[in-house]
């Protein structure tokens, strides 16, 4: 499906009923990876062994993908490569294709952008899933840890160097468990996306990357009072951990997970947790949704 707005196209997909959830990816992929990573946990009685518990919540959620512009099959005017651009272009997204009150999830970059759309329509955010994400805009001023710890099978390192040093090489630049699962899932999620990349649309947006305000100061102010999830890698050395930390209390009800042995695809390399992190947050959405349908005071409950 594809939604048109300001001379481009958005690329997307929606994937079962309930309540809507957008997915937004990082910089240098697809949907694809959000959908690799997010729907196997739709995929089994993940949502009804938890409405069980919480006797007898019913909830469901309709998932929707979207390819960034200048990735995948979305296109913009090169004139909109620009953080604002896509602000502007993603939030209309929101309001006239979901038009109703919604989740989102954002990774790497997708975390920046997600915060900035939820500044120009909070009242309508139920709940906010960061996934490594971005921020500190600005790459000169981010505190990033050291790659102190790597977790490699040596045997396939070096049989995989020796047959594509190059692309090897990129994946371990920043993967903190390497090893021929989580290569597999980086061609898959990154590598199999490359020939989408509209290079020249995302080397503008990368000389364009700041919003003109500061999202966290907006948010810092009228703090967001939904369930929201954090995970970060103690050994991300794209975008850290140690900024989030100082806005964490902008998120009175949020989890955050700092997983050691993760790094800037963590999502990859650590899949039970990972998911364990996401399912309990989801439930909490659920159980938000369900105390708001029926008008109960979740102070007096």
């Amino acid at each position: 499906m594809y939604y048109e707005n300001r001379g481009g196209k958005i690329h997307y997909k929606e994937i079962g009923e309930g309540i809507p959830i957008l997915m937004i990816h990082g910089l240098g992929c697809h949907m694809g990876l959000m959908e690799n990573c997010m729907e196997p946990l739709f995929n089994g009685n993940f949502i009804k062994d938890y409405n069980n518990e919480m006797n007898g919540i019913n909830s469901s959620f309709k998932r929707i993908y979207v390819d960034l512009p200048g990735q995948g099959k979305s296109e913009l005017p090169m004139e909109l490569a620009n953080s604002d651009g896509l602000l502007d272009v993603m939030t209309d997204f929101a309001r006239q294709v979901i038009r109703e009150d919604f989740v989102m999830v954002g990774e790497s970059y997708g975390g920046y952008l997600s915060r900035g759309i939820m500044t120009k329509m909070m009242d309508k955010v139920m709940g906010l899933g960061l996934i490594c994400p971005v921020g500190v805009p600005d790459r000169t001023k981010r505190e990033l840890p050291e790659m102190n710890m790597r977790i490699i099978d040596r045997n396939f390192a070096e049989k995989m160097m020796a047959k594509n040093r190059r692309e090897m090489s990129e994946f371990m630049e920043t993967a903190a468990v390497v090893n021929e699962k989580t290569y597999d899932r980086y061609r898959r999620d990154i590598r199999d996306a490359a020939p989408t990349i509209q290079r020249n649309f995302i080397r503008k947006l990368l000389k364009n990357y700041l919003m003109s305000f500061e999202p966290d100061e907006i948010i810092a102010d009228e703090k967001f009072m939904k369930p929201a999830v954090l995970i970060m890698g103690r050994q991300d050395i794209v975008t850290g951990y140690r900024d989030f930390m100082n806005m964490y209390e902008c998120y009175p009800r949020a989890t955050m997970l700092i997983l050691d042995g993760g790094g800037h695809q963590l999502q990859r390399e650590n899949i039970p947790m990972f998911e364990t992190a996401m399912k309990n947050w989801l439930g909490s959405i659920a159980v938000n949704a369900e105390i708001n349908n029926l008008g109960i005071d979740k102070d007096k409950k």
